[in-house]
């Protein structure tokens, strides 16, 4: 394995489902052996595979022979979550992780740069939606749905305004709010495969979708 891809959710969950449709579709890690790893895919029991796990997964990653036996090293790790609430703290947290193994890793200086230096494995992380902005996977996809979904979209919006005009779930967060969007988008007309459905309606020809795909070319 060339480049191990680190991401949050479930092994049929959007976040694997999405990158690796998008990696197929801009024929991008060509000549590299890639796996995108879920936290199921480690604990199987553990259907959470929240971003805390990813960091858990990380703080032990030291331990693993793709890391440490340089002859079956990998060259390149990607981590590639939600921003959530605080880009700059995401970040902060991540660095400060790999930078205990630091004889292991390059240590980027920004969200959306592969850090690259001899002897050391190529670390890059990129935080969804842009690297700039608060959010999730969910922000950068409905940004980039296919245009003719406007007045499906359209409806959604609607709904929400409802909500928050009779004060109805008023705790939510933006970021919730835009995984709710997308997940009711997914939900019709095929809820029992919600994952697919969601994936089948990305375009991802979409400008959206450049500085990602930027991200993913810096490895070779």
């Amino acid at each position: 394995m060339d480049t191990q891809i680190l991401v949050e959710g479930p092994e049929k969950g959007p976040d694997k489902g999405f990158l690796t449709k998008l990696i197929a579709q801009k024929s991008l890690l060509t000549g590299n052996v890639f796996e995108i790893d879920t936290q199921e895919k480690f604990h199987p029991e553990d259907k959470n595979c929240s971003i805390e796990e990813v960091l858990k997964y990380l703080s032990n990653i030291h331990k693993n022979r793709h890391i440490t036996n340089k002859e079956i090293r990998i060259k390149n790790l990607l981590i590639i979550v939600d921003a959530d609430q605080n880009v700059g703290e995401r970040f902060k947290k991540i660095v400060s992780i790999l930078k205990k193994n630091s004889i292991y890793f390059s240590i980027p200086s920004r969200a959306g740069e592969v850090k690259k230096e001899e002897g050391k494995i190529n670390v890059g992380v990129f935080l969804f939606p842009n690297n700039h902005n608060k959010g999730s996977l969910e922000s950068l996809i409905w940004n980039c749905l296919d245009g003719g979904l406007a007045i499906k979209k359209s409806c959604i919006e609607n709904y929400i305004n409802c909500l928050k005009k009779n004060s109805i779930d008023d705790g939510m967060t933006v970021n919730n709010v835009e995984k709710a969007k997308v997940r009711i988008m997914a939900a019709t007309p095929k809820p029992h495969r919600a994952v697919d459905s969601l994936i089948n309606l990305i375009d991802f020809q979409s400008e959206t979708l450049e500085g990602l795909t930027r991200f993913l070319r810096e490895v070779s």
